[in-house]
């Protein structure tokens, strides 16, 4: 049997992203603070790889629905929902092949969606910056929600971040069509991330 056993459908909602982890202490504060979210994924931590993958357990355990940034390896050992590809991730082609989990993809652009639906047929997208955010601040210009839209009318659940910290920028996104909203910093706040999943579904 294949390590992994996702979920038939990738979740609406909010996707709390935990980036830059240093440590099974850090990562058992971030849980209790992103435990309202809808998913949870995965990013570039700042601890050994032995570490990493005890997080990840942890992780699985906990989460509704977990997503791994760029390592299919690591996805496969802790039995992740999803492998996210983006631009740190090995290209397809010399990839190991995937069978089971959701592959969501980081896109900027709306060419760049358009080209990943003709090459990949994915289970899902992420779309932004929407707004501006401190780590694409002098790399990509903020998309805005104009484009947002353009890109939910697309046949591919979009998931929007970049500086989505309120509840008025999730309503606005789900009101432009996403299927849902990736924070960062706002993972971090237990009490406003439950306002921003709320907002979601009102």
């Amino acid at each position: 049997m294949l390590p992994f056993e996702p979920l038939l459908e990738i979740p609406k909602g909010v996707w709390a992203i935990a980036s830059h982890l240093q440590s099974k202490e850090e990562a058992s504060a971030w849980m209790e603070s992103a435990k309202s979210a809808q998913a949870w994924s995965f990013r570039l931590p700042i601890c050994s790889e032995r570490v990493a993958i005890e997080i990840l357990r942890s992780f699985r355990r906990r989460a509704p629905f977990l997503g791994v940034h760029g390592r299919r390896d690591w996805a496969a050992l802790c039995g992740a929902d999803a492998i996210v590809e983006g631009s740190r991730s090995l290209p397809s082609e010399v990839a190991s092949p995937l069978e089971s989990p959701h592959r969501v993809f980081a896109t900027h652009t709306l060419d760049e969606l358009k080209k990943c639906q003709e090459n990949h047929a994915p289970s899902a997208v992420f779309f932004g910056p929407i707004w501006e955010t401190p780590s694409k601040k002098g790399i990509l210009e903020p998309r805005g929600l104009g484009e947002l839209k353009r890109a939910c009318s697309q046949e591919v659940p979009v998931i929007a971040l970049g500086g989505i910290q309120t509840v008025e920028q999730v309503q606005a996104c789900r009101d432009a069509g996403v299927h849902g909203v990736a924070v960062l910093r706002a993972a971090k706040d237990e009490k406003g991330l439950a306002g921003l999943c709320a907002a979601f579904t009102a």
